[in-house]
């Protein structure tokens, strides 16, 4: 029995993240997601990171923003059987404030979107 719920909870956690191979927090993958389905005009897309940078904006008294740019592969189904192969690179932005919307703190913004077709 303690098995079985492990397993549940592994599952569940897994399912969460919505970009593979990614080491983002979770509200930062569903932000990009987000943005990648909207401003590349995509509904069934899948998201595996390639790479990611952050740089690291001191602003003030201890506050640590950062600028992220991350490289993603997208597969996007288009038909049945039938995927376009996409490079995507996202920048966007880690405020170190509190996000209202999600009750915690920290909140992420997408700046921009760049959909590439391979």
């Amino acid at each position: 029995m303690k098995l079985v719920s492990i397993l549940s909870l592994a599952a569940l956690s897994f399912s969460a993240l919505a970009i593979n191979n990614s080491s983002l927090e979770p509200r930062h993958q569903a932000a990009i997601e987000a943005a990648v389905k909207k401003q590349c005009d995509m509904k069934k897309i899948a998201l595996t990171e390639i790479e990611s940078e952050a740089t690291p904006n001191r602003i003030d008294q201890g506050i640590l923003d950062y600028e992220y740019v991350t490289v993603l592969e997208g597969k996007n189904q288009f038909d049945q059987g039938q995927f376009d192969y996409y490079r995507v690179t996202v920048e966007s932005y880690y405020s170190d404030s509190y996000d209202h919307d999600a009750r915690d703190w920290g909140s992420y913004s997408v700046s921009s979107v760049k959909c590439e077709l391979l």
